[in-house]
């Protein structure tokens, strides 16, 4: 709940968007702030890896502030129900390797062609072609 709070801080946009998952949105982060066109921001690629790789609850709270910061300043969503139970996973131990896989394939799924009628959520990438 923290974290929508100080998601929503000072914004009028929504936070929340059902079915946006975190890791294809800090891949958008990345892109957003990007200076190269393809390319992705390094810093926040950095802070997406130590999220993913913190050896505690409290360091990772503390990379996950930074990335909601983040998003909020470029204007993206995410599903805060799915955010939830990535976290229930990502700190439990016999579901962590999922968690982290999970936020690690959304964040390389490439967008191999968009429907002129979809929204970015009905997006069709390159994995579910296959």
């Amino acid at each position: 709940m923290t974290l929508f709070a100080l998601h929503r801080q000072g914004k009028s946009a929504t936070a929340h968007v059902p079915q946006a998952p975190f890791g294809r949105a800090v891949r958008e982060l990345a892109r957003h702030r990007a200076i190269g066109e393809g390319d992705e921001a390094e810093g926040v690629r950095r802070r997406f890896d130590a999220l993913v790789t913190a050896s505690t609850a409290e360091e990772g709270a503390y990379h996950l502030r930074g990335l909601i910061l983040m998003l909020r300043d470029a204007g993206l969503s995410i599903d805060y129900g799915l955010l939830a139970q990535d976290l229930a996973d990502l700190w439990t131990p016999a579901r962590r390797d999922a968690a982290r896989l999970r936020w690690a394939r959304q964040y390389r799924m490439r967008r191999s062609r968009q429907p002129s009628d979809a929204t970015p959520d009905t997006t069709v990438t390159t994995e579910e072609q296959a």
